[in-house]
């Protein structure tokens, strides 16, 4: 996707055609704002006691080695998790689990979750 381009080749001009506008529009990404934010919440899901795995595709190759795996490195840095199964996902659903304090996403990576607070 466009954000995928943006973020790899983040040092390039990148433009994209406007149907309705008929033109080419410059598109922009603030990489440093990004990493900034990532690492932010990578430092605060160390606080993190309650972790919620979601399985939002079964299409990720190797998804249960992957979830195989966080059970394991949450297991073994003491915490609990919970593993939940969900179709079209968005944050009021996330919402209504009140224990889990953080969620690991487990899905494509064109999945639009990546954005939410």
């Amino acid at each position: 996707t466009l954000l995928n381009v943006l973020v790899t080749l983040n040092r390039c001009k990148i433009v994209r055609y406007d149907p309705e506008v008929r033109s080419l529009l410059p598109e922009t990404l603030d990489a440093s704002k990004m990493l900034r934010r990532r690492y932010y919440l990578m430092e605060r899901s160390k606080d993190a006691e309650v972790i919620g795995i979601v399985v939002g595709t079964l299409g990720v190759a190797d998804y249960m080695e992957i979830i195989m795996r966080l059970k394991e490195l949450i297991q073994r840095a003491g915490k609990k998790y919970y593993v939940f199964s969900m179709g079209k996902l968005n944050e009021a659903k996330l919402a209504n689990i009140a224990e889990v304090d953080i969620f690991v996403i487990v899905a494509c990576p064109e999945n639009t979750m990546i954005d939410s607070h």
